[in-house]
Order: C-alpha cells, then structure tokens, then sequence
C-alpha cells in the first residue's frame, strides 16, 4: 500500500489479484530507493520486485528470481544504480536496477540475518546464523574480510557514515564494535545475572573484552 505522509491517505496499492505477475506469497520487505521513484520487494517464495512508486500508480517493473526461500532484505546501493537482495537460503544477489541482471551472487555459510551497503564503496557488510560478520566485493562476489568474535547467530548490524566501523549484536548476548581496516574488535557481554541489587534483585551489568 503506498500512503500520503502528509495526509495519511491510502493513495493505491499493489495486489497480486489485479497485477499481473506479481507476488502472490506473503511479502517480507520493502525498500525505497533514495532518489528514484522505485522501490523493491520481497516475498516469502523467494520472489523480489522492482517496482515504480508514484501518487498516481505504482507497478510492477523487473522481477529478481534468484532466490529458493524467503527474501528477508533489500537495499540500494547509493554508489552504483544496483540493488542486492538477501534471502534465508544464504545468498545474497546484486543486481543491476536498469536492466535486472544479475551483477554478482555472494553465499554464506548459514541464513543472512541482516546484510548493508558500505555507504561509500561497492561493498557489502554480511551477518548469520553463522557467527560471522562480513565484508564482500559486491562486484564479483569475493570476500574482502570476515571478524569474529560471537558465538551464535548475529542478529543486526549497523554501519558507520565513513563505512570505517560495523557494529553487531547477537544471540549470545554480545555486542561487538570492529574496526574494519584493522579487523580490531571490542566486545561487550550482557551478563544479566552479576550484577545484583541490595534486595539480591539482577540489575543487569556488562564485561568488556578485545575480539582478538
């Protein structure tokens, strides 16, 4: 559904019952490109779109078939006119916005979890079920660097503006910060049963560590 921010009015939407092609499993993800009217879609057969986005009508314009299981994230990247895809069956496909083709295709390991353009270069920033933070050479694919430090699956990423720094959280309750020049990492674990009030009630507390 495409809605008036000023307004909050339903403008239209897309349906798979009077689109011809489109999705027809539940959708996952949305993403909208930072200057161009179109956005991409991604659904739970592993299907992804890209799409116009108007006030008028929006449709459907290139689909991305790559992916055997859900699309769990999609981004532009702000470098180059591509968009990747990421999906739980741990590829992740770049491809080109203009014609659809497929640029490049990384795997990993285990299910992508989240997955973000270098703000600055053609690159991707990776994290798993697989305990690993990675950064990839969107062009062709290739790793560039892998940073360790956790021991379950990560759950989220975030990126710094220059690209310099890549922050993680996961499962085992660690919060890691790398340096991704260097691959230098400070961890931080939650330790929810250390730190104790006077009542003997957990108030929650941290230990800091180096990931190397």
């Amino acid at each position: 559904i495409v809605w008036s921010p000023k307004s909050g009015e339903q403008l239209h939407k897309l349906e798979a019952v009077n689109l011809r092609g489109y999705h027809t499993a539940p959708l996952t993800c949305i993403t909208v490109h930072h200057s161009k009217p179109i956005m991409v879609t991604g659904a739970e057969d592993g299907s992804a779109w890209i799409c116009s986005l108007s006030r008028e009508a929006s449709k459907p314009l290139k689909e991305l078939k790559e992916h055997k299981q859900s699309v769990e994230a999609a981004e532009f990247s702000k470098v180059l006119d591509w968009v990747f895809t990421a999906s739980a069956d741990g590829t992740i496909i770049v491809s080109d916005i203009s014609t659809g083709e497929v640029r490049s295709k990384i795997e990993l390991q285990g299910a992508v979890t989240r997955a973000l353009w270098h703000p600055k270069a053609p690159a991707i920033y990776t994290s798993g079920t697989d305990a690993l933070v990675q950064l990839w050479d969107a062009r062709n694919g290739t790793l560039v660097r892998e940073l360790r430090g956790h021991s379950d699956a990560i759950l989220t990423l975030a990126v710094s503006n220059d690209g310099a720094w890549v922050l993680s959280a996961g499962d085992d309750g660690i919060c890691a910060v790398f340096d991704i020049k260097s691959g230098a990492g400070k961890l931080s674990k939650t330790v929810n049963e250390s730190v104790k009030d006077d009542a003997g009630t957990p108030t929650g507390g941290n230990t800091e560590q180096d990931a190397n």
